[in-house]
């Protein structure tokens, strides 16, 4: 498959923390997610937790007091997209590999090609402290047959980022990109994903209930976009970053995270905001998933069960930059954090709806229908 996920943030993730997790953890890239998992697989917490994760999740900030206490070590293969937990898995990770982190959109894929074991919340007593959204983000986009698979970590929006210092007129629509001035200064986010939880929505269309039809049309809409208005297509927040900030590009042209304006700051320049246009824009969540005959369960629900307490929470935005899962996190997370987020209303739908891939057994577009959609804006 070729890369669906929301880069510009996940490649950020997937870059911080590692010089520090190489040094502090002895974390290698494991080939095919092997490893080894000793004391803890059978019975008891230690031994080696083996990970196929955004460093973010497993920073040795966020997560020494855990392995001080239990005695773990924590042992990641860096993610670099959602596509590669089925690549390695499928390629000798079954059996070998604890816990991955998906978005929660291709839960019900990785279940479906049967890479997944189903979670026993009952040994995960922090779920009770999870934001009222997040808990229905797991009942439905995270749960399949009744059974739950994955555990909501951090969330956020996708939406619209745009030069300020540039742009004399602040944009209200995605439509907007369409005006003569910005000819040539759309940046295009790289990725099915961030094309289409974002178009089909501006036409009209349900990226939940996406027929076939309807993302011909919004693909050719897109290519008409990349050839009269689009400068770049990047998937690279760093890149992406550089550029707003140097006045290069004005404005994104597809879902884009909302933190990247944090981003541009620190390269100096040009004022970058990030807005949710009339439209409206997307809520990601990445999740933990165990993996198929994980080697080191037990170890693995104390990870996650520490993983959500309120206090790692606040560890985890602070590297993460992300929105906590935890509603007694709320009030303890910097205040930049609460700000940009907000904690208000119902997380995930509205104007934002939860990102997510149509259901497999409806007769729906799917996921390889995106990817294949998405060759063809890029070849454009």
């Amino acid at each position: 498959m070729t890369n669906a996920s929301g880069m510009d943030r996940r490649r950020f993730l997937a870059r911080l923390g590692g010089t520090a997790i190489a040094a502090g953890l002895g974390t290698q890239a494991l080939a095919a997610c092997g490893g080894s998992s000793s004391a803890g697989g059978a019975g008891g917490v230690g031994g080696t937790l083996n990970t196929l994760a955004w460093n973010t999740y497993v920073n040795p900030t966020v997560t020494a007091a855990f392995r001080r206490a239990k005695g773990v070590t924590v042992k990641n293969a860096s993610l670099a997209t959602n596509e590669e937990i089925f690549a390695r898995m499928k390629a000798g990770g079954v059996g070998k590999t604890d816990l991955m982190t998906p978005n929660i959109a291709y839960v019900e894929q990785l279940v479906a090609a049967g890479l997944l074991e189903p979670l026993d919340t009952s040994k995960l007593p922090n779920l009770a402290g999870l934001l009222p959204a997040m808990t229905r983000a797991m009942k439905t986009s995270g749960s399949v047959g009744g059974k739950a698979y994955a555990v909501p970590v951090a969330w956020g929006y996708d939406a619209m980022v745009y030069n300020a210092t540039r742009m004399k007129r602040a944009p209200t629509s995605w439509k907007d990109l369409l005006r003569p001035e910005l000819k040539g200064r759309v940046l295009l986010p790289d990725g099915p994903i961030t094309t289409f939880e974002i178009w089909p929505r501006v036409l009209g269309y349900d990226m939940a209930t996406l027929t076939k039809q309807q993302l011909d049309e919004t693909t050719e809409f897109v290519i008409k976009l990349k050839k009269t208005q689009v400068r770049t297509i990047s998937g690279d927040s760093e890149d992406m970053a550089t550029l707003l900030a140097r006045g290069d590009v004005w404005v994104t042209g597809a879902g884009t995270w909302f933190g990247l304006p944090g981003l541009v700051a620190q390269k100096g320049g040009d004022e970058a905001r990030s807005i949710i246009p009339k439209e409206g824009a997307a809520t990601w969540v990445d999740t933990y998933v165990m993996g198929k005959d994980a080697p080191n369960r037990d170890t693995a629900y104390a990870f996650l069960n520490d993983l959500l307490d309120p206090t790692r929470q606040v560890e985890l935005v602070k590297v993460s930059a992300s929105g906590t899962v935890s509603a007694d996190a709320v009030q303890k997370v910097p205040k930049a954090n609460r700000d940009l987020y907000g904690y208000k209303g119902d997380i995930g739908s509205g104007n934002a709806p939860l990102n997510v891939f149509p259901p497999l057994d409806k007769g729906y577009t799917t996921p390889t229908d995106w990817n294949d959609a998405w060759a063809r804006i890029a070849a454009a």
